[in-house]
């Protein structure tokens, strides 16, 4: 059995890697054009071309990258899953948002001593169906969370798609998008092969046609907080179908890897509001706090090394 997941990157940052993650620079067919805009500078494209390997080759969409986000990196896995080695399961997580599947403070390294290995993947695995974020929410619904963030009425084009391509299971989709309260948003799992190109067909023949039938579409973030919405739609309708879903937690990089003086701060002030009101989000924060003391500062430092060896000058 093999694991990979994937770690999006859009812009240079400590990069997390072992035999399971594969680091990836989704939006790399841009890149060019991103440095003559100013959008990004030519030695942040010297690092991310020289450590990162991107998402535009063999058959890809990474041009699409400002609207769909990871999503690029997510069709070029599927298109081009054999350079991944054909895994049994594979998951995607981003440089900002890794998955915290256990805390092993005797471990070697920050991937281990998380759980991003193939070894606890699979372990998870064994009795579950998928591994998500947390789905179960209170009193948001996947129709509220595009109503604050993006244009519900993509949503009724959605519906409108499945109905017609799925008559059979539409009232769930309605419900389970207009009626179930939802937390997780964030195009984070972790799947079986099968399931894998199964999920990448339905989600990406609904975002095409959504190109096709929407004008505004590819306007602001529609399309990436759609993505994102079609993600746990998937997920919460395989729970629907009795599958089982194993929900995870996740570390921020700015509590893991703030880079900055801003993000040291604001990391601090996270740290410091949970110990003043001690609860679980303390007890939380301290098995950060733990990791990230007794792992991060050898990968910081290589972020550091990469920085000084010249591709940051002018």
């Amino acid at each position: 059995m093999s694991v990979k997941l994937l770690c999006v990157y859009h812009q240079p940052a400590p990069i997390v890697r072992n035999e399971t993650v594969y680091p990836i620079h989704a939006g790399r067919a841009l890149l060019k054009e991103q440095v003559k805009s100013g959008q990004i500078s030519r030695a942040q494209a010297r690092w991310l071309e020289k450590y990162l390997p991107g998402d535009d080759t063999g058959d890809h969409i990474s041009a699409l990258n400002p609207y769909l986000n990871e999503m690029t990196a997510l069709y070029w896995a599927w298109k081009n899953y054999d350079k991944l080695d054909n895994p049994d399961y594979i998951g995607l997580m981003h440089y900002r948002r890794q998955f915290w599947l256990k805390t092993d403070l005797s471990a070697p390294d920050y991937l281990t001593a998380i759980g991003c290995t193939s070894t606890d993947v699979e372990r998870l695995m064994r009795d579950c169906a998928a591994i998500s974020l947390t789905l179960t929410g209170k009193d948001e619904t996947l129709r509220r969370h595009l109503q604050i963030f993006g244009d519900d009425k993509l949503l009724d084009v959605v519906l409108d798609i499945l109905k017609e391509t799925e008559p059979e299971h539409f009232e769930q989709y309605r419900y389970l998008a207009e009626d179930k309260p939802v937390t997780a948003m964030r195009n984070m799992f972790i799947l079986p092969r099968e399931t894998f190109f199964h999920y990448c067909g339905w989600i990406f023949r609904i975002l095409f046609e959504l190109q096709k039938r929407c004008e505004d579409f590819y306007c602001k973030r529609n399309a990436g907080y759609t993505a994102e919405i079609l993600t746990t739609l998937y997920l919460q309708y395989l729970r629907e179908q009795g599958k089982v879903i194993r929900e995870v937690d996740m570390l921020y990089e700015e509590d893991m890897f703030p880079v900055g003086l801003g993000r040291k701060i604001k990391a601090f002030r996270r740290y410091l509001a949970a110990r003043l009101c001690p609860n679980e989000k303390y007890e939380r924060f301290e098995r950060m706090r733990q990791i990230r003391n007794k792992y991060v500062k050898p990968i910081l430092c290589q972020f550091e090394k990469q920085q000084a060896e010249g591709l940051w000058k002018k």
